[in-house]
Parts: C-alpha cells; sequence; structure tokens
C-alpha cells in the first residue's frame, strides 16, 4: 500500500499562492501592531484582521492532509502508513523550526532560562501554559495547533471509516460530510463552552485544536466534495458550473473581510488568564467569518477540475508560487526581524513606517 501523502501543488493549481498571500497577510498584520501602524492609522483596521491568513493556512491544512484519508476511505482501503505520515509531518515542522528559533536565541535576544522553558518552547507545546504562550516565537501557538491537528487527523481517519462502515444506506461520501459538520458543531460548542463556563483558562483554550477545529473541519469538507466530483461526473458538472468563475467568490470573500473591518471584530489585548465578560462574542463571530472568509477563498481553487486563466496569472503565476513555496520560512522568521529592522532604522516599538518595515522584513 502506498502512504498517506497530501496534494502535491502540482495536482491543484494556485494552492501555492493562497499559501503565500497567508504568509504575507500575517506578516502585515504582525508588522503594523509592532509599528503602532494599527492604532494609529485609518487602514489599522484592515492590519488587524490579517492575522485571518492564519485560518486560511488551518482550512488549507485540512483540505490537503485530509484528501489522502478520506480517498483511501472511500475506496474502502484501510488507514495505514500512519507512522510514515507523523514523520513526514514532524521533519515538515520541527527541524526549519528549531534552526529559527535558535538563532533567535543566538543572535535575536530571544531568551530561554530554564529547561522547563526550553522544553516547552523547543517541543511546540506553549499553548497549553498561560505563561509561555506568547514567549519564544510569538506566531509558534498556530504550529502547537497544526501538530495536534496532525496528531489526531489519523484517528478522525479511522473513527470516519468506521462510520461509513455502519452507515450503509446513506452514500460513504454523505457520511463523510455529515461527520465534518459534527466537527464544525463540536469547536463551535467547544468555544461557547468557554464563554459560557470562564475558566480561567478560556481565552488560552480557544487556541487548542477544539477551539480551532471549525477551520480544519471546513478544510476537511472541501476535500470530501472534491472527492466525490471524482467519482460522480453528474455532480462533478454541478460543482464546475458553481465554481466556473473565481471572481465572483473573491468578491465574496472581500466583502466577508469588510464586515469584519466594518464590524470591529477586535481580538481583545488583555492577560491570557482574563475571563470572558458577559456579552463578549467578538472572537466567537470573528471565527466564524474568519471561516467562511477561507472557505469562499480556497473553493473555487480546490474544487476546480482546471484553473482558470485569472488563477493562472495571479495565484499560479510563477512569483506566486515561489513565494508559496518558501511561506513557512516567511512565517518563522518574520516576526523576530521586526523589532531588529525598526533598530536599523532607529525606531522603537510602536514605532515606525508600516511600508518601509513591510519591505525590509520581507
Amino acid at each position: 500500500m502506498g502512504s498517506i501523502r497530501s496534494f502535491t501543488r502540482a495536482h491543484i493549481h494556485g494552492i501555492d499562492g493562497l499559501r503565500a498571500l497567508a504568509a504575507f497577510a500575517v506578516v502585515a498584520h504582525h508588522v503594523g501592531f509592532d509599528t503602532g501602524t494599527t492604532s494609529r492609522s485609518r487602514f489599522g483596521i484592515i492590519l488587524e484582521q490579517l492575522d485571518i491568513g492564519v485560518a486560511v493556512f488551518f482550512v488549507l491544512s485540512g483540505f490537503l492532509l485530509g484528501a489522502p484519508f478520506i480517498k483511501r476511505i472511500l475506496d474502502d482501503r484501510p488507514i495505514d502508513g500512519i507512522g510514515r505520515f507523523w514523520l513526514r509531518r514532524v521533519l515538515r515542522i520541527y527541524p526549519a523550526y528549531w534552526l529559527v528559533l535558535t538563532c533567535m536565541v543566538l543572535f535575536l535576544g530571544t531568551s530561554i532560562t530554564s529547561l522547563y522553558q526550553f522544553v516547552v518552547y523547543y517541543g511546540l507545546v506553549q499553548i497549553y501554559d498561560a505563561d509561555l504562550l506568547f514567549g519564544g516565537m510569538v506566531q509558534a501557538w498556530t504550529l502547537g495547533t497544526e501538530l495536534a491537528f496532525y496528531a489526531v487527523l489519523p484517528f478522525i481517519a479511522i473513527s470516519a471509516k468506521s462510520l461509513v462502515g455502519r452507515l450503509k444506506r446513506i452514500r460513504p461520501d454523505t457520511s463523510l460530510l455529515a461527520g465534518c459538520i459534527f466537527l464544525y458543531l463540536a469547536s463551535t460548542a467547544w468555544r461557547l463552552a468557554m464563554y459560557g463556563f470562564h475558566p480561567s483558562f478560556g481565552r488560552v483554550a480557544l487556541l487548542w485544536l477544539p477551539g480551532q477545529l471549525d477551520l480544519f473541519s471546513l478544510g476537511l469538507g472541501l476535500a470530501v466534495l472534491r472527492a466525490r466530483t471524482e467519482r460522480d461526473e453528474r455532480f462533478n458538472q454541478r460543482i464546475q458550473a458553481f465554481v466556473r468563475t473565481p471572481a465572483l467568490w473573491w468578491i465574496a470573500t472581500a466583502c466577508v473581510f469588510a464586515f469584519t473591518c466594518a464590524a470591529g471584530l477586535r481580538r481583545p489585548i488583555v492577560p491570557v488568564g482574563t475571563p470572558f465578560s458577559f456579552g463578549d462574542s467578538t472572537e466567537f463571530t470573528r471565527q466564524i467569518a474568519f471561516g467562511l472568509f477561507a472557505v469562499l477563498l480556497i473553493a473555487p481553487i480546490a474544487l476546480r477540475r482546471l484553473p482558470d486563466r485569472l488563477t493562472s496569472v495571479t495565484l499560479g503565476s510563477r512569483p506566486m508560487v515561489m513565494l508559496g513555496v518558501v511561506s513557512y520560512g516567511v512565517y518563522l522568521w518574520h516576526k523576530s526581524l521586526i523589532p531588529k529592522v525598526q533598530e536599523w532604522f532607529g525606531w522603537g516599538f510602536f514605532e515606525g513606517n508600516f511600508f518601509v518595515v513591510f519591505f525590509a522584513v520581507a
């Protein structure tokens, strides 16, 4: 049996371009905050929402990594090769992360003061310690959530295969879509529980996999739909008609983003142990809007059988593909370079020209 592998770049034109957009959106988000542009500029609300790139990454992970498991389930093949899947994921994440973190400690002023901190930061488990959550590499909390998804994805697939085997009267892909909906609702229930019961760890728990699983499940749902297009020609024709014009989808994407800006869906900057206040639903609404944004952005690329001209000349262009290939490195390095660039230009924290710092970091 072949091992579990994610879709390659050759399979879906434009995926690398999406990675590049997501990575540089996060760069702009952090540059905006660190230079103070987010708080003092009229377009600061736009910069504040650009961490939406993280949602795009999570939905893409669900789609790309879930697709091979879904194919095996629909082909009634065993879910094997799990060890190799985990090994490839570890090799994808840890070596580059360790290199950048070590450079940050040796040359960029990042502090690790105890063996415990060393184990936590190098193990990428800081999301489970509120005191260390944003220490080390600030953006690394997303990698901890990704790793948790990698860990549980094979078990989700095994459970889904069992579900499909029991529901003989229901189409397998319909059962899988129902499973994706269940995961989305379970994640929503987790976040509601954090708001309803106000545990001291509530804000941190929103970043754990249960609090972000809705985004991954949206990607899994797209993977199920793509798999069905490969098995049901009538369904495929309907889907191709639906995604024929990606520009319309991206206009809808822009509308969702405009809503997040106009509604002022800001992430509150408070100590991580601060309980939620009554009626504090900004983060909840933001999560739903970010998921919708990511789906509208990705769907016309994920579900199309052949790329359209607009995708080819934008997201599928050679520069975007190259940027997408190095997007993980961009994501790892950028946050630690921002203060260095500010220092080079004689600016302190919350100071500096956004465009100068952004392009220097890039």
